[in-house]
């Protein structure tokens, strides 16, 4: 019978350089996404507002930090109220999920796009005034990150 040999120190180095090389490598694409101005890849979606079904909304690209705090207000609110059910009272108090999306809302690299209200549209597609216009509708929270 021939015995397998352990793998040499040599090429335990090569697949911890290789492997530190490839989390330079994405931690380099990470970064470069987070360079990318979200209004400016976005342009073409954030012009004008969208109309839809008698709504017209405007997405706007907003970082955590720059967030006014009424916005980051409702987000919270319209995340508890959407996900406390889904986790259920013991794991959103006592389990922590409810602190740990919290922190996650705030954290330095987390990145929204927040639609709001642009003013309600008629029947005959001329704007009406019968939305509270500039009030926020729903978001999308997102970051870069490699798990």
């Amino acid at each position: 019978k021939q015995q397998s040999e352990a793998p040499s120190k040599s090429s335990k180095d090569s697949k911890n350089r290789n492997a530190a090389a490839q989390q330079i490598r994405l931690d380099g694409q990470v970064k470069a996404a987070y360079a990318v101005d979200p209004a400016t890849a976005l342009a073409p979606f954030l012009a004008e507002p969208y109309k839809r079904h008698g709504l017209r909304m405007r997405v706007t690209p907003v970082a955590a930090e720059a967030l006014q705090e009424s916005d980051r207000a409702w987000i919270w609110s319209l995340l508890e109220k959407n996900m406390r059910p889904v986790y259920g009272e013991e794991a959103w108090v006592r389990g922590g999920e409810g602190k740990d999306k919290t922190d996650a809302l705030v954290e330095h690299d987390a990145r929204y796009l927040v639609v709001y209200d642009a003013g309600a549209v008629a029947v005959d597609g001329a704007a009406s005034t019968t939305s509270a216009e500039g009030s926020p509708l729903g978001f999308v929270h997102y970051r870069f990150v490699v798990e």
